[in-house]
């Protein structure tokens, strides 16, 4: 049985095909809005909504490469105000 989390971190060295196609299932989560991490019996669901924050930073050095990326949005949709907005300008007595 599957313990859900609320935290998931998972490292491992993989092939270039194994992590692009980590990257797929990640980009295809976003487009539906559910991803779902799973390691060793634990999980961890996001359902990514709205505008997201991205975050992309590259490194290089001599001994290695590095590519990190980082995705973050609201869990919590804003508030919208419907009161109904007046703009008025001059007379307010004349207005139309």
């Amino acid at each position: 049985m599957r313990k859900q989390v609320t935290d998931f971190r998972h490292e491992s060295v993989q092939d270039q095909e194994t992590i692009a196609r980590y990257l797929d299932a990640i980009s295809e989560g976003i487009k539906s809005g559910r991803l779902s991490f799973r390691t060793n019996g634990d999980e961890l669901l996001l359902e990514p909504v709205g505008l997201m924050d991205l975050e992309v930073k590259a490194k290089w050095t001599e001994a290695e490469s590095k590519i990190t990326l980082r995705m973050n949005w609201s869990n919590r949709p804003k508030e919208v105000d419907v009161a109904p907005l007046i703009i008025e300008s001059g007379d307010a007595e004349h207005a139309g």
